[in-house]
């Protein structure tokens, strides 16, 4: 038997099956974290040249398939995100009742925090595992919060440093299940406050549509699977630094606002329609020293495909 064949074969079905599960969403988990099965390809080799043949070798290599997608699960989990807010003793904290978030079912969360007149600049810091992150709608609260599904539960705490209100918005408690996970997350601001956003979210997909928000700068990191982002023209300059590992990015800017995209990353797919490459390998609009709205866009990782729309 060739070994060299067997072991590139088990390894090819096992990303097929880690693929599978995450694209129809039966488990999620942050492709960063692949690094963490290293080991498996000293086992795979191992069992390549055991003395044995047939069966016993085409079982223990499945056995090693099933424990890989265990320790994608235990890693992306429990393990990875079981995060305290570092605010927690010593600030305000918004939390509701605690629902039993190790069942099956759905469980529902409201979190909400008033809004003060007096607030003119916000920042919301959000920590999260998997799921599915909207924001798009506006609120007579500062921050309003809705979570449903089976993964955890989130803790809302806030401070204020040199009058700028900072929102932490963090996942407090893990689900331990593995299959048929669900988790969506809806957030709504406050339009009249000057926003700051600093997201650091694991395998999940982020929708948000900031059109009607004063937005300055917009940072989102971590292994998000895909990233759809809509920006205004309420703020003279707003920056939106990426430095997630998604499999797509799609960025919405006025098409009277001058846009910059700088990156160092490598990209399998670009649509950089209006846009001109510069001497340093930027993508700047035509009217972008002339404009007086400018959207500043950083790339700082891989990602298998951008594209810049101008509406």
């Amino acid at each position: 038997m060739n070994h060299k064949k067997l072991i590139w074969g088990v390894i090819l079905i096992l990303v097929g099956i880690l693929f599978i599960l995450k694209t129809t969403g039966v488990l999620y988990f942050n492709w960063y974290h692949i690094i963490y099965l290293w080991p498996l390809l000293l086992v795979f080799w191992g069992i390549s040249i055991l003395p044995v043949k047939g069966l016993p070798k085409f079982l223990l290599s499945i056995l090693v398939v099933v424990a890989g997608i265990f320790i994608m699960y235990k890693y992306n989990g429990e393990d990875w995100y079981e995060y305290r807010s570092p605010w927690r003793y010593y600030h305000k904290e918004y939390r509701d009742k605690e629902p039993d978030w190790d069942k099956s079912e759905n469980e529902k969360q409201n979190l909400i925090f008033p809004y003060d007149p007096e607030i003119q600049s916000a920042v919301l810091k959000l920590d999260a595992a998997a799921g599915s992150f909207e924001l798009k709608k506006t609120t007579t609260e500062l921050i309003e919060v809705n979570n449903e599904g089976n993964i955890g539960k989130y803790s809302l705490t806030t401070h204020e440093s040199d009058d700028i209100h900072i929102i932490n918005l963090s996942m407090e408690k893990v689900s331990k299940q593995v299959f048929k996970m669900k988790h969506k997350v809806d957030i709504k601001l406050n339009e009249n406050p000057l926003w700051e956003m600093d997201m650091n979210i694991g395998a999940a997909s982020v929708d948000m549509d900031l059109s009607g928000f004063k937005t300055k700068n917009i940072k989102i990191s971590g292994g998000a699977s895909s990233v759809l982002l809509k920006t205004g023209d309420l703020y003279p300059q707003t920056t939106i630094d990426i430095d997630a590992a998604a499999s797509s990015i799609t960025i919405y800017v006025p098409a009277e606002s001058g846009c910059r995209i700088q990156t160092s990353a490598v990209l399998s797919g670009r649509k950089m329609k209006d846009f001109k490459k510069t001497e340093n390998n930027d993508y700047v609009t035509d009217n972008y020293e002339d404009s007086e709205n400018k959207v500043f866009i950083i790339v700082d990782v891989a990602v298998s495909s951008i594209e810049v729309i101008r509406y």
